[in-house]
This record gives C-alpha cells, sequence and structure tokens, in this order.
C-alpha cells in the first residue's frame, strides 16, 4: 500500500491474530496513500512538508 515502504510486516510474524508492525517513518514522502485507507495525514511540524533535493 505504502509506495515509500514505511509500514513493515516482519517475515517471522505470525499469519493471524495480532502481529507487530514496523515504522520506518523516516521512509515516509507525505504521497497521502494513507488517506485511501482511511487514514489522517498530518502534515509534519512547522508546515513545510518534506524536504526535497535534485542530486
Amino acid at each position: 500500500m505504502c509506495p515509500a515502504g514505511v509500514y513493515e510486516i516482519p517475515e517471522d510474524a505470525p499469519e493471524e491474530w495480532l502481529v507487530d508492525v514496523i515504522v520506518n517513518y523516516t521512509n515516509c514522502v507525505q504521497c497521502g496513500a494513507i488517506t485511501a485507507k482511511g487514514g489522517r495525514l498530518t502534515a509534519p511540524e512547522g508546515g513545510d512538508g518534506p524536504l526535497y533535493q535534485l542530486t
């Protein structure tokens, strides 16, 4: 679902019941994909969003 790989389910996670999800928040590019699942996108403090640099 997330194009930046923010949410990760470990390979050894059980197939049933509760699963711990690893959140790699530093990968987030504020694309808004979470809103497709009914989530809420909250902009980071400062309101600037991510800083992109041309390399």
